[in-house]
């Protein structure tokens, strides 16, 4: 891929391929005027060119003014008429033999974006070799003055525009891309804003269905904050929705039908998506798992990812730190009375499935004072 011209400054550019036009000439000055002020850098071969200190401004600028105003693509100077190369020009009469003392082009070139011409001076040796070592002997005459002004002002002119093309090409670019940025900022809010409130539509839905639960069971159900946040993210079918709700009360209900006082939290892990998305075929391998042991076996798996993980970070295996780092937060509190409605399944599970669940089941405080507990009590039947 190309590169594009304008990476450089404008009188750095225009150096640079002038020096490389004429690599034998001695010296370059690019002149430019931005906001009132000239600015003024000089090129050496072999080195990286610098701006210029301008001793007497007024003076200078005058000289400058002078120079631009004129229609001329390009003329020859003699050094002493270029006002920073000496500190004033003098009358000194000039003959016609002393053309040959203008060894300095003045490339008058049109500035991208700008209303009047920048200067570029070049500064040529009085013989031709400017053009070749075998040239040294033959002096600068004034039919190679006016080919080379020629073609070398042309050249320069045609850089001049392809940098301005270049630099139109990128700034139309550039403005499309920060259009295009725009638009995807605008378009990343709305969609937030579309998924916010569609999040909470669905919770308005899920409330209503549970008040026409409440009213149906003549229990009260109500959400935890983990399951408004599962619920907000919801994606699939409505009908869905409504019979995940329907399972989880039923569920719920059951476990505390024998404390119809209180209210019925329906908590994240009891809101059995699965079950209602996907059907798997039963093989004669196949565990049957009932949707009671299911939602025993989620929980399990649940606490003892999140186990792993506050272990992984070095922190105490609390519920505090466990509920933390649930993909749903959630509170110790709602921790242990998840396990204290699950706990004859939890038990089924741990002795059904020894290898699985070994962060919770060896130092998950909760968990082992379930099984301490459950132990005691086969110790106090036997």
């Amino acid at each position: 891929m190309a590169n594009l011209s304008f990476i450089e400054p404008l009188n750095q550019y225009l150096t640079r391929n002038a020096a490389s036009m004429v690599p034998s000439a001695s010296r370059f000055i690019s002149v430019l005027r931005e906001e009132g002020e000239y600015l003024f850098f000089e090129f050496i071969p072999g080195d990286d060119g610098a701006e210029m200190e301008i001793a007497e401004k007024p003076y200078v600028y005058e000289v400058m003014n002078k120079l631009r105003e004129k229609n001329m693509p390009y003329e020859w100077l003699n050094p002493e008429d270029i006002p920073f190369e000496r500190e004033k020009s003098t009358d000194k009469e000039r003959d016609l033999f002393s053309e040959k003392e203008n060894t300095v082009l003045l490339i008058r070139h049109p500035v991208p974006g700008g209303d009047r011409a920048g200067l570029l001076f070049i500064f040529f040796r009085k013989n031709l070799s400017n053009f070749g070592v075998s040239l040294a002997d033959k002096p600068l005459s004034t039919e190679h003055k006016a080919v080379s002004g020629y073609l070398i002002s042309n050249a320069l002119r045609n850089s001049v525009s392809s940098y301005g093309k270049d630099l139109s090409t990128y700034r139309d670019l550039n403005e499309n891309i920060k259009m295009l940025i725009r638009t995807n900022e605008t378009n990343v809010r709305e969609l937030e804003k579309i998924r916010e409130n569609y999040g909470e539509s669905l919770l308005s839905f899920c409330k209503v269905h549970l008040q026409e639960l409440s009213e149906k069971y003549r229990r009260n159900f109500v959400l935890s904050d983990d399951a408004i946040t599962r619920i907000r993210s919801f994606s699939g079918n409505l009908s869905l929705l409504k019979l995940v709700l329907d399972d989880a009360a039923s569920f719920v209900g059951q476990v505390y039908y024998d404390d119809p006082e209180i209210d019925l939290s329906i908590h994240e892990w009891e809101l059995n998506f699965d079950k209602f998305m996907t059907v798997e075929a039963v093989t004669p391998e196949t565990h049957r798992i009932d949707n009671r042991e299911s939602r025993a076996m989620q929980l399990l798996d649940k606490l003892d990812k999140s186990a792993q993980e506050v272990i992984r970070n070095r922190l105490p295996l609390t519920s505090t730190n466990v509920g933390q780092y649930c993909p749903s937060p959630i509170t110790a509190p709602a921790i242990t009375d998840a396990l204290k409605k699950n706990r004859k399944r939890i038990l089924q599970l741990l002795k059904k499935y020894p290898e699985k669940w070994k962060t919770i089941r060896f130092q998950f405080r909760p968990l082992k004072n379930i099984q301490e507990k459950e132990q005691g009590s086969d110790n106090l039947a036997i």
